[in-house]
């Protein structure tokens, strides 16, 4: 029996459990073989820096179509030294799925938005794209490029300075999964099918609009996402949650993280007044069954603090945060200060006076798939 005689899907469920040099010795068994373990070899590709590994790489990409053809997922570190780049792009045909990103100084910004103006000449549709360090920068092509691909689904734009560049309106009507900094908002008032946002804050006052431009996805919108990456003291996310709820009345499932919320606190504010703050605004949120805190050092400390001072009474933040919440069913909480790989996922007991339900997890990338959190089970 050879590998002809298999059945179709058989050989696909297997290769997928190899690893790139096992895939490699695949392709030269046979033509078949050869087939099936190039579209798992070249399915997903990470280009980041020029060297010479990666030069050899976009070289066989640049001629042989065959390869090129079954690219279906990028990471892209974008510079102007990566060689047979244009050719390379061309000949993704069948490409999915596009991160972008861009570490270079402002000096060649100009080169990054000829690159994307290129990129619109090409026949690959994309579904999921990212931008990172792009759109920090006034770049016309960038909007050009996204309103070509109307099939896209899943859209994340964010960069690592504190006041990035609005986007225009775009026609991006399919869009399901939209991460992007919240002055950006008001740019997909016609993509009416968005379930899962993540909005990012950064330095700059936060418009009435944009939190108003919220409401266009108030009937479809279930999962939201507030994050905050900036060193510079403003309003933080919660002082906008309470306005949240009002315009987004179905969300079920609530992520937060804030970088500098922690700082605020420890240079002044009460630590109570922060976890009061945040009960009190999520409690707004009256259809919500899922929270999920990133950080909550301050938690930490200002319980440490009560303790140490031989106070009474000291209160307990998952109660507190289910006691406010009456339709809240799951909270993960980090399981210790600073942690950003275990936590602790908190469900209510029978009874109000049993202690809360809580098993511990360990994920590396739960900020990272804020979008895929269950919130049926």
């Amino acid at each position: 029996m050879g590998f002809a005689d298999l059945p179709p899907e058989l050989l696909p469920a297997m290769l997928r459990h190899l690893d790139k040099k096992d895939l490699a010795s695949i392709c030269q068994l046979c033509r078949i073989t050869k087939d099936e373990g190039e579209r798992q070899l070249y399915r997903s590709l990470v280009v980041a820096r020029p060297c010479p590994s990666t030069d050899g790489l976009l070289l066989t990409l640049s001629r042989v179509s065959r390869i090129s053809s079954k690219v279906r997922k990028l990471n892209l570190a974008y510079s102007s030294q990566l060689p047979f780049l244009h050719t390379v792009m061309a000949n993704l045909t069948g490409l999915e799925t596009l991160h972008l990103m861009n570490f270079q100084s402002m000096g060649s910004c100009q080169m990054l938005q000829d690159f994307v103006c290129i990129l619109c000449r090409y026949s690959f549709r994309l579904r999921t794209h990212s931008l990172r360090n792009v759109t920090h920068m006034t770049c016309p092509a960038v909007s050009e490029f996204l309103s070509i691909h109307v099939e896209l689904r899943d859209l994340s734009s964010y960069t690592d300075t504190i006041s990035p560049t609005p986007l225009p309106t775009l026609p991006l009507s399919p869009l399901d999964t939209l991460n992007i900094g919240i002055e950006s908002v008001p740019a997909f008032t016609s993509s009416r099918h968005i379930s899962r946002l993540r909005v990012t804050f950064g330095a700059s006052p936060v418009a009435d609009s944009a939190i108003d431009a919220l409401g266009n996805l108030r009937d479809t919108l279930v999962v939201l996402g507030l994050e905050r990456r900036t060193s510079v003291p403003t309003r933080t996310p919660v002082d906008h949650l309470s306005s949240m709820a009002h315009v987004l009345p179905n969300i079920v499932v609530l992520t937060m993280y804030d970088d500098h919320i922690y700082s605020t606190f420890h240079n002044g504010s009460s630590g109570l007044s922060v976890i009061n703050d945040v009960v009190d605004a999520i409690s707004k949120f009256t259809r919500l069954r899922v929270f999920v805190w990133f950080d909550s050092d301050y938690i930490y400390w200002t319980l440490s603090l009560l303790k140490s001072i031989g106070a009474r009474d000291i209160p307990d933040p998952a109660q507190s945060i289910f006691d406010a919440c009456p339709s809240l069913l799951r909270l993960t909480l980090p399981a210790e200060p600073s942690s950003q790989f275990t936590y602790l996922t908190f469900t209510r007991s029978s009874s109000r006076d049993e202690p809360l339900n809580q098993i511990g997890i360990r994920d590396s990338l739960i900020r990272l798939n804020w979008n895929k959190i269950n919130f049926f089970d």
